[in-house]
């Protein structure tokens, strides 16, 4: 039998390039990684990754100092206790972290996008598709996000203004947004986040690839080399139009109908004193939950049914998770995302300044959270 593991704490500085993020804001910076960064500007801190490009550093738990070694190495040199001995069959040699768990926020909109499904024919061997879910973390007075077209199209009335820059953004069904909403985005599904909204954002990545952006529109935007919006001497990003429009049907995505199929209610729980448990419903990728303790309340992970692994955001307080004692747990402060072994549950959860975070669970694991 697999010795039980603490969580691995991750790095929490996994940031992309603002030449990547051109529309990055400064919420991600000021709610969770004033503690970790001088960058203000973050578009996107990849919290739990194995994805190539960006990979999670694991941190020693007690000196807080990498170790060397990413969240893929561990998993690779002992699949079974990682990510569990099914998933570890299952996988055979692609065994990964199949989740990727993302901050994002945003100061002008994101790129109008859609992503494809693992079997569309123009992915390169590096690619694959890209499923995920929205979960609101904040969203300032009259902000949204864009699901869809506003009015049906024609696919060729839509492909000429894509094209000629003649698209705009009153041609979106836009979403006014409140902390607390959560969307679940399915492969084909047209969309972008706008200003002012900040998002925890659980994907599905396939092992050794990265998940593929097709880019409709990008509000006729120009950028310089370092990522800052240039009219008169930048650069337009590209575009992929051909693409996007054989990803989705414009006649039918469209209007708050459409929009309405990807919006998700979470149902509430309270395990213990001082414990709510907002569960949102799963798809076939994942599980989310969002949780908060109040000062010195405890609460249990137990395993339902299935095998798998979970991963944890802490997006204010600190959590403490492990076995119950000071010499076997891991300290997860404000700002800092942990992965939660197969080996490691089931466990305690703890915290002493109180804690909200996310607990994101790989479909194939039935967590329940307990006294």
């Amino acid at each position: 039998m697999t010795a039980t593991l603490l969580p691995l704490l991750l790095a929490p500085n996994n940031f992309t390039p603002r030449a990547r993020t051109p529309w990055a804001g400064q919420d991600i910076y000021a709610r969770y990684k004033k503690c970790v960064t001088t960058e203000t500007c973050i578009g996107e801190s990849w919290e739990v990754s194995c994805d190539p490009d960006f990979p999670s550093q694991i941190l020693d738990a007690s000196s807080g100092k990498p170790t060397g070694q990413t969240l893929q190495e561990a998993i690779s040199a002992d699949p079974e206790a990682l990510i569990s001995p099914r998933l570890a069959r299952e996988l055979g040699s692609d065994a990964s972290c199949p989740l990727l768990v993302k901050l994002v926020n945003a100061a002008s909109p994101l790129s109008v996008q859609i992503h494809p499904g693992d079997n569309f024919p123009e992915l390169t061997p590096t690619e694959c598709g890209k499923p995920e879910s929205w979960l609101i973390l904040h969203a300032n007075p009259g902000c949204g996000i864009y699901i869809g077209l506003r009015r049906p199209w024609t696919a060729a009335a839509l492909h000429s203004a894509l094209a000629s820059g003649k698209f705009s953004g009153d041609d979106m069904h836009f979403i006014p947004v409140q902390e607390g909403d959560y969307f679940d985005l399915a492969p084909g599904t047209l969309h972008a986040i706008g200003p002012g909204v900040t998002i925890l954002e659980p994907q599905l990545i396939k092992f050794g690839k990265s998940g593929k952006t097709y880019r409709a529109w990008d509000w006729n935007r120009r950028y310089d080399a370092r990522g800052m919006e240039d009219s008169v001497n930048g650069k337009a990003r590209d575009l992929h139009v051909e693409q996007a429009l054989k990803l989705f049907d414009p006649t039918l995505q469209h209007g708050p109908e459409f929009a309405g199929t990807t919006m998700r209610t979470a149902a509430r729980s309270q395990p213990s004193a001082g414990v709510n448990v907002q569960i949102y419903p799963a798809n076939e990728n994942y599980a989310v939950r969002r949780m908060q303790m109040l000062p010195g309340a405890a609460a249990r992970l137990e395993i339902a049914a299935g095998q798998g692994f979970a991963t944890v955001t802490v997006l204010s307080g600190n959590l403490t998770i492990g076995q119950k004692s000071d010499d076997a747990c891991v300290k997860i402060p404000t700002g800092y995302s942990a992965f939660i072994p197969w080996a490691g549950l089931p466990c305690a959860l703890d915290t002493s300044l109180g804690a909200d975070f996310a607990l994101i669970t790989h479909a194939a694991l039935d967590i329940a959270v307990t006294r």
